[in-house]
């Protein structure tokens, strides 16, 4: 319920229609990915390249645009 409505308050930005359901998209496949990576990858968590790799997940799924946009500016300054 708290994703859904900070999603709400930023809707306008957004570029998923279906709130709810990419609430429940989000959240579910954030709960597997870490407690995956609880018991079986802990290097993922102390790298931080999970988090690194969910932000890109959430980012490429409610805001394509954003991500094309900062890929592009990692790209330019690499």
């Amino acid at each position: 319920q708290m994703l859904i409505a900070y999603m709400e308050i930023h809707r306008e930005t957004l570029e998923v229609k279906d709130l709810a359901t990419a609430a429940y998209v989000i959240v579910q496949t954030t709960e597997a990915l870490c407690h995956d990576a609880v018991c079986h990858r802990q290097d993922l968590i102390d790298n931080g390249k999970l988090e690194e790799q969910i932000v890109r997940f959430v980012l490429g799924y409610v805001k394509p645009s954003l991500l094309v946009k900062l890929q592009a500016l990692v790209r330019k300054s690499a």
